[in-house]
């Protein structure tokens, strides 16, 4: 499974002795034995852009029935929580696939994305832990050296390599009658929402609810055809890497190329290297990947860019930016990339994973909404609905908070979801026209200030485009009250403090020019967002408060 670029091969992407399929998988095992018929699977690639896993489908199948064995040996049983730290790596794919073959819930928990995080990474891993009553712990050797030696009296914790020694010295036994497969409607796996609190909420994933919404997603969404090839680089916890990328990938047999978010971040350029070289067909991420790669653009990259193999590009996870995709296009138009090849979506984990998108080959449709052009973020998938509530009329459009129903059993640890006759709160303003989905932000970015509704993202666009040295993902606006009085903030990740007064200046001159507002200007190392981008509502006031004590000593 592992090795270097001599010895490894790159599965195929065409699959050469099995047909091509996306339905009648009655669960995640049946559709994993299907794939392992075939010649494809997973490859992942390092930070030196070496191939340095190869999993195929039939292998993935054989170490997921050994680690089974290792797992039983464990003590672990049917109907037990196990969390996982979910590296992009191999061996997370196999432990997953062995808990569907057990029962066991699987319950995937996020790395730490920033160094502000590393400090509270340990705290609420074990937090995560607690909520489920797990006994084990799985992470790599690594994690569990730096982060797991001391905190852990009731958790074991066990290695990938420990579990993968085990396995391949292991006979794989015939007799499966311990095994007890997720079948039906039971819970598949469990995922913890991103949140913008401390608190996550762990949401629990149903069998027949996420095989049906991957071939909804396969068939209607992406339209995947028997010769498309996937990249991503997307973290294996968020619902989009793990559903619409494993899952998804395994349920059509697609051959997938995979690095970490971590290596994207340093090397963006490495995602459209594998675009190219590998001539993939279909990709996905949030929008600040985009700008990443507009960022990246070198002659040298282009020397040898082909994206012409490419017809999705999906976009999710953030807001969604006009500018960014005009740029984007503008800049790989030249290497074959296709501006209609952009996907925009809109979903949350409550939902499984995509509530609407647009579909694969249709035009990207944009609206004029208050001086704005917005991107539609498709119309709804099959078995969903979505509904406007507290609408409004502005600008001849009915604004209002995002709501869906579906027919999925999607539930959390404490029960029902939080809904009204299940129909389900987003969290999102927005508004519905001509069956096409525009989001405008959510609920809590639009803030109110001495009575004025203010859209904080109106703010980060304007600083944004009007200060070359600053972007939008690098600005977090909010606010925050202080005295009996809701004060504008604007907290932005900067890090030369020489030019810190210049930029305050020039930055509250033009906001009380544009908006008519007083705003407070404050310079952090790190923003203090989750993986998801949304502000962690905590941490914000305490850095804010930080650093005007810093300003008043």
């Amino acid at each position: 499974m592992r090795g270097n670029m001599t010895t490894l091969t790159l599965t195929p992407t065409t699959n050469t002795v099995l047909p091509f399929k996306t339905s009648g998988f009655s669960d995640l095992t049946n559709a994993l034995e299907y794939a392992a018929k075939g010649n494809t699977g997973f490859n992942f690639y390092n930070a030196n852009a070496q191939l340095e896993q190869v999993l195929s489908y039939t292998d993935l199948l054989d170490q997921s029935l050994r680690v089974s064995h290792c797992l039983l040996l464990l003590g672990l049983k049917r109907g037990d929580h196990l969390p996982v730290i979910a590296e992009t790596r191999a061996e997370f794919l196999i432990l997953f696939y062995a808990c569907q073959y057990l029962g066991i819930i699987i319950c995937p928990c996020p790395m730490f994305a920033s160094v502000a995080e590393r400090s509270t990474f340990a705290t609420k891993t074990l937090h995560m832990a607690s909520l489920i009553k797990a006994k084990f712990l799985i992470a790599s050797n690594g994690l569990i050296n730096a982060f797991f030696t001391e905190n852990t009296n009731t958790l074991k914790c066990i290695s990938f390599e420990q579990l993968t020694q085990e396995a391949q010295h292991s006979k794989l036994l015939t007799d499966s009658t311990q095994f007890s497969p997720i079948k039906e409607n039971t819970v598949a796996f469990m995922q913890f929402s991103s949140g913008s609190t401390s608190k996550p909420k762990g949401i629990r994933i149903y069998n027949h609810d996420v095989c049906e919404h991957v071939r909804i997603v396969l068939e209607e969404v992406m339209k995947l055809r028997a010769e498309d090839r996937s990249l991503s680089w997307l973290p294996f916890y968020h619902n989009m890497g793990l559903i619409g990328f494993i899952i998804a990938s395994v349920n059509g047999q697609r051959s997938v190329d995979c690095f970490s978010p971590f290596t994207f971040v340093g090397q963006p350029s490495l995602w459209l290297k594998l675009m190219s070289c590998n001539k993939t067909a279909i990709t996905y991420a949030p929008m600040f990947a985009y700008q990443l790669a507009i960022r990246a653009f070198t002659d040298e990259l282009a020397s040898d860019l082909d994206l012409s193999t490419l017809r999705v590009a999906g976009i999710g996870g953030d807001t969604i930016h006009l500018e960014v995709m005009k740029k984007f296009h503008h800049l790989y138009a030249p290497y074959g990339f296709e501006f209609n090849c952009f996907l925009p979506s809109y979903g949350m984990t409550e939902a499984i994973l995509a509530i609407s998108a647009k579909r694969a080959g249709e035009p990207v449709i944009i609206d004029h909404f208050e001086n704005k052009e917005l991107v539609s973020c498709g119309h709804p998938l099959s078995g969903y609905q979505l509904t406007i509530k507290n609408a409004n009329p502005i600008s001849g459009r009915s604004v209002g908070n995002i709501c869906f129903k579906n027919n999925a059993e999607t539930d959390t640890l404490i029960g029902n979801l939080d809904s009204d006759n299940g129909i389900i709160d987003t969290g999102d303003i927005g508004y519905l026209h001509e069956d096409n989905l525009f989001i405008l932000g959510r609920q809590k970015d639009v803030i109110l200030i001495r009575g004025r509704n203010i859209w904080t993202e109106d703010i980060k666009t304007f600083i944004a485009s009007n200060n070359n040295e600053l972007t939008a993902d690098n600005i977090v606006v909010s606010s925050i009250e202080v005295e009996q009085e809701d004060r504008l903030v604007v907290m932005i990740q900067h890090n030369q403090s020489s030019t810190f007064q210049v930029i305050k200046k020039q930055l509250k001159k033009q906001i009380s020019q544009q908006f008519n507002l007083s705003a407070d200007i404050v310079f952090v190392n790190e923003l203090p967002l989750t993986p998801s981008g949304k502000i962690i509502s905590d941490r914000f006031v305490e850095l804010y408060t930080k650093v005007k004590d810093r300003q008043s000593k």
